[in-house]
């Protein structure tokens, strides 16, 4: 099954494993595949052999990422007025992420 390298301390992907994804938080030998955010988000460290690495449009990582924080919640959104009233700690947000997002790509691709 799958894994992931967020940790337990990460309250929000709790509801994953509830959900049925037995791997959350698993980083064993039994597992093949591990999604990660690392070396962004994880809270130690992750050495592999080999890697898959799927990449999403980084805003729409960014979007969800801030619908994620704001919400507390891995499946719910933001409405549209919601973003008009927080559009500069949006903006600011996705300033702060660019960077982020670069050096986990430069990082995988090293």
């Amino acid at each position: 099954y799958t894994g992931g390298t967020m940790g337990e301390s990460m309250e929000l992907d709790k509801p994953l494993k509830e959900a049925g994804f037995a791997g959350e938080y698993e980083r064993e030998d039994k597992v093949w595949i591990v999604y990660s955010h690392y070396p962004i988000l994880s809270e130690f460290d992750f050495n592999v052999k080999r890697i898959v690495l799927g990449v999403r449009n980084p805003f729409d990582v960014m979007d969800s990422f801030f619908n994620l924080l704001m919400t507390k919640s891995q499946n719910k959104s933001l409405a549209e007025e919601e973003y008009v009233k927080y559009k500069d700690i949006f903006e600011q947000f996705v300033k702060d992420s660019v960077n982020e997002w670069k050096n986990f790509h430069e990082f995988w691709l090293s």
